[in-house]
């Protein structure tokens, strides 16, 4: 369950989270990020704020879909792994897109059985990552999906 040597455990707390970031932009963006790695999720917060995202985790299907319920500003993307114990990222993301429909999903896995919960996802309209990624394939494909369409 590895992003890569450009993003490992190793690099946790090398970059603060508040650090300024020209790409920073006054409106922030949230980003709900789920996997059940702690240590996943502190990486992929850390790389999402440096860049101006809101960065909010959860650590299992059911509280990635609680704080979807609950949380009182919007939700602009959710980044889920798609093999949870309990609950499929899959699963976790149709909830979300029920409750907040205008939200958009990245799904993410390392393991090469989930080939047929990949296909499940593009029923989803989503985009997906075969870990491990880089940074910067992260940060591109994040972009990607929450920058506004051009001309507007």
């Amino acid at each position: 369950m590895g992003f890569g040597r450009e993003l490992s455990s190793s690099s946790v707390g090398t970059q603060p989270a508040s650090e300024p970031h020209s790409a920073r932009s006054s409106a922030k963006q949230t980003v709900l990020v789920v996997d059940d790695s702690a240590s996943i999720c502190e990486l992929v917060r850390q790389t999402l704020t440096s860049i101006g995202y809101e960065v909010i985790t959860a650590v299992s299907g059911d509280a990635a879909i609680k704080l979807a319920e609950q949380y009182e500003g919007e939700i602009h993307l959710l980044l889920t792994d798609l093999s949870l114990p309990r609950i499929a990222g899959y699963r976790i993301a149709e909830a979300v897109t029920t409750a907040r429909p205008n939200i958009k999903v990245i799904f993410m896995s390392g393991h090469p059985q989930d080939d047929e919960r990949v296909s499940q996802t593009k029923k989803l309209g989503s985009v997906f990552l075969q870990k491990p990624f880089g940074i910067e394939v992260l940060r591109s494909r994040v972009r990607e999906l929450l920058s506004p369409p051009p001309g507007t």
